[in-house]
């Protein structure tokens, strides 16, 4: 089959690009402010903070950047759940069943039991791998966006528990300096991150491709009734290629059999 994807993974691949380079953007502006601060200043960073119109006490550089990515990570995740909201429902549609969702699962074993862990298994070399470490990556966003004393403690026994599959995707992606353990969480991890995301959610897509026939009767050929055959044509093949994500050749052809 040729690329089929969801408009919910499309939403989200675009979130990641804008997070992403907000996120470099801001780390290489911290980290060249940091290097040019006053260095006869007790709090350099009030006062150039001033020269913006700024008024910040007792920041440092670093904090700035462990700040910034601790709360990148929520935003990754946040999206991720928007996303995993749109792709329960479009799962509902073109699979004809109801996603099962048991109470107090997470969303990663929520996709390993509606696909089979063997599907997901197999969608990538490392996927076992890398669905571990978003689980990490999950745990330490929970201690994030709610502190408490047990959610920490989670993200950290995630962490230690999980040093294989760290090794196996760090290796993956060439990558020495992620996944870090919940107190080193940088730049870095928001960049894997993403990256991981953005590998295996098409994969997702694919497993819910439900094949050429099906996508023929999800056409709503009522809607251009008026028109003549061949905007109708292609009206119907607009329609998979924007609804779908498919090519133009795919769609080209699922729509030249209708009789």
């Amino acid at each position: 089959m040729t690329k089929f994807s969801t408009h919910c993974f499309r939403d989200f691949k675009k979130f990641i690009g804008e997070l992403t380079a907000n996120a470099a953007g801001i780390y290489v502006a911290a980290q060249f402010a940091g290097d040019n601060l006053p260095k006869d200043e007790t709090d350099p960073w009030s006062v150039l903070s001033k020269t913006y119109g700024v008024k910040v006490d007792g920041i440092k550089t670093a904090q700035i950047l462990r700040s910034s990515s601790r709360l990148n990570m929520v935003s990754i995740y946040s999206g991720f759940d928007l996303y995993l909201s749109s792709f329960r429902k479009e799962y509902n549609s073109l699979s004809n069943k109801s996603w099962a969702k048991e109470d107090k699962e997470g969303p990663f074993d929520e996709i390993r039991n509606n696909f089979t862990a063997t599907k997901v298994w197999s969608i990538h070399s490392v996927a076992k791998e890398m669905l571990e470490v978003l689980d990490y990556y999950r745990l330490f966003r929970n201690s994030v966006a709610h502190p408490s004393e047990k959610d920490e403690k989670s993200a950290i026994e995630a962490y230690k528990s999980s040093e294989k599959s760290r090794v196996a995707v760090s290796q993956y992606y060439k990558m020495q300096t992620a996944p870090n353990a919940p107190e080193d969480i940088n730049f870095h991890d928001v960049k894997l991150f993403s990256r991981i995301l953005l590998d295996l959610l098409p994969k997702l897509d694919e497993l819910l491709d439900p094949g050429d026939e099906s996508l023929l009767l999800l056409v709503p050929t009522e809607n251009w009734s008026l028109f003549s055959k061949t905007r109708q044509k292609n009206a119907r093949i607009g329609y998979l290629v924007n609804k779908y994500g498919l090519e133009r050749e795919r769609a080209e052809k699922i729509i030249g059999s209708l009789a």
